[in-house]
């Protein structure tokens, strides 16, 4: 008697929102956390290359090791069937939470490195996942507090996360769209979009263009007009990206849109609408880096922008040396935290403001750069205050330290890096 094949076992719906929502619960900055070995990372990223491709024996093979546990299922949102990687969240090994949609070829990454901190953003990156299918969905699971800071993925180059990025994605040509948080106090925007240190592409330009369309005021780095907290330019990450010419784009939500369905919502819905994935129109040219689609009556040739115009371009109808008139960026004035030392971080701007509750020090800025030139604004808010100086700072005007400034008035300083010698106090002035 011959026996009868077993018809194959059904998969299971599943909500891959509850795995998202349980590693975010068990993240917190006390969390121990040690990055993976050399010969780790290049098992993970192997074997979570495997399996975005559906090759789950592979990925188990190469991933179980290390502590993931590989799970697959249907999505019981959107009826596709899909894959997970996850790895221990309860010991150092928390190297982070994979989906991997098996619907369609791999074609975009969206990505999370900072779960809790950036509260909510793995609904509004599950959102994306789900409206675009062949993404995988790459999610921290730490803090990026955790260990005196030094697990936070978007500046940790030997977490799994970056690694996976680096050597399975990026290199393979798929995208990378980040999703992050920031607090309503930190910048007016509501939104903001960046590609950090790399220029604009057309795939950030049609990002921010429709979320924008949704009524959101929504800034871009390229522009000059987002907050320079908020710019992403030591994400490393997108330095990889520069460094390579990937596609990534990092879009921050302030807390009031995260907190809201019907805000977040149609921003993320406009983020798939842009269509990240159309990299025909979003990678250089074949000529190489360096060159640009055809200019108006021009050759091909390489020029000085890797993705839109050469700023060597003609137009019909125009003299061969036009120009164009540079746009006018003026940047926010930064506000500084009140605290007994006042500290100055100039990478962030030129104008910093803040208001004095007590006596302080103000510190010798940070991350100065030769030549660089910036103006402090110091108001007593409401008592007479008095100003220290770091000694440090070298004075070049008749200014003593500490500096009295009456209540309700202010003192302007204006401080200039020169080289290895540090900052001088070039002048100063006190309201009247």
């Amino acid at each position: 008697m011959t026996g009868s094949a077993r018809p194959p076992e059904p998969i299971a719906l599943v909500d891959p929102g509850t795995t998202l929502s349980s590693v975010v619960a068990g993240v917190s900055p006390d969390q121990s956390y040690v990055d993976p070995t050399a010969a780790e990372r290049e098992a993970a990223g192997t074997g979570l290359a495997r399996l975005a491709i559906g090759d789950l024996a592979g990925a188990t093979e190469l991933l179980g090791p290390l502590g993931f546990t590989i799970t697959d299922g249907v999505d019981q949102a959107t009826g596709r069937r899909f894959a997970t990687a996850l790895s221990e969240t309860a010991t150092a090994r928390a190297w982070g939470v994979y989906l991997a949609d098996l619907s369609a070829p791999l074609r975009l990454c969206v990505a999370v490195p900072h779960p809790r901190s950036d509260a909510r953003c793995e609904q509004l990156a599950l959102r994306l996942w789900r409206a675009v299918p062949g993404s995988m969905l790459a999610m921290a699971a730490v803090h990026r507090d955790a260990v005196g800071k030094t697990a936070d993925h978007s500046r940790n180059t030997a977490s799994v996360f970056h690694h996976l990025w680096t050597t399975a994605l990026g290199p393979r040509g798929v995208p990378q769209v980040q999703i992050h948080g920031f607090a309503d106090t930190t910048a007016p925007e509501q939104v903001a979009v960046s590609t950090g240190v790399g220029p604009a592409t057309p795939a950030a330009v049609r990002i921010a263009d429709e979320i924008a369309a949704t009524g959101l005021a929504t800034t871009r780095s390229w522009e000059g007009t987002t907050h320079p907290r908020l710019r992403a330019t030591t994400n490393v990450q997108g330095i990889a990206a520069d460094s390579n010419d990937w596609i990534w784009v990092h879009v921050e939500h302030n807390r009031t849109v995260r907190d809201t369905e019907t805000l977040w919502h149609p921003a993320i819905d406009a983020v798939a609408a842009a269509n990240p994935t159309l990299l025909a129109y979003d990678r250089p040219s074949p000529g190489g880096p360096g060159h640009t689609p055809r200019s108006i009556g021009r050759a091909n040739a390489a020029g000085t922008s890797r993705y839109l115009a050469r700023e060597d371009h003609t137009h019909r109808g125009a003299t061969a040396g036009h120009t164009h008139t540079p746009a006018v960026v003026r940047t926010p004035p930064v506000t500084l935290v009140d605290a007994t030392t006042i500290t100055v971080d100039s990478s962030e701007g030129d104008y910093f403001r803040v208001e004095l509750r007590g006596d302080r020090t103000l510190a010798s800025p940070t991350s100065g750069t030769d030549g660089q030139r910036i103006l402090v604004e110091v108001l007593a808010a409401d008592a007479d205050r008095r100003l220290g100086l770091d000694d440090v700072i070298l004075l070049c005007t008749d200014t003593r330290s500490p500096i009295v400034i009456p209540a309700g008035r202010r003192w302007f300083g204006s401080l200039t890096h020169v080289g290895a010698v540090g900052w001088f106090l070039t002048t100063a002035a006190l309201q009247r």
